[in-house]
């Protein structure tokens, strides 16, 4: 599945909800970077990510998630993410952890390192749902 994206603006346009649904990577970051990038986002103060449905984020998704969120913060706004399915969690924690350890040589072997992850959380996480019916 590649990418769905819906928005919903509330309260004035001050409020925005971003769903993200499938693959947020490099093939697809352009179209989560149109919307983050729109003219309508100046009036917006607080960004949800709801991330239920993304099963996979790349570096180049996660990347744009940490512009959203400086953009963000150098207007006195906010980013939320909600709903993160374990391996896209995973995924988080992992970036968090690398500034004080950088051992990628580039983004390439990133992203395939974050894809072997994710792929594995991902199965397991089906195997508990299907273990527990």
């Amino acid at each position: 599945m590649l990418l769905q994206v819906k928005t919903t603006y509330e309260y004035d346009d001050q409020l925005l909800t971003i769903e993200l649904m499938g693959q947020l990577s490099s093939v697809t970051v352009n179209q989560f970077n149109q919307v983050i990038t729109g003219n309508k986002l100046t009036s917006v103060r607080f960004v949800v990510l709801e991330l239920r449905e993304l099963d996979y984020i790349s570096s180049a998704g996660f990347r744009s998630i940490f512009q959203l969120t400086k953009l963000m913060q150098s207007r006195g706004g906010e980013v939320t993410v909600a709903n993160r399915q374990p391996q896209v969690k995973k995924v988080f924690e992992i970036i968090q952890a690398l500034p004080s350890m950088q051992f990628f040589a580039d983004d390439e072997e990133m992203d395939a390192y974050l894809a072997k992850v994710q792929k594995e959380l991902h199965t397991l996480n089906q195997r508990s749902s299907h273990e527990a019916i």
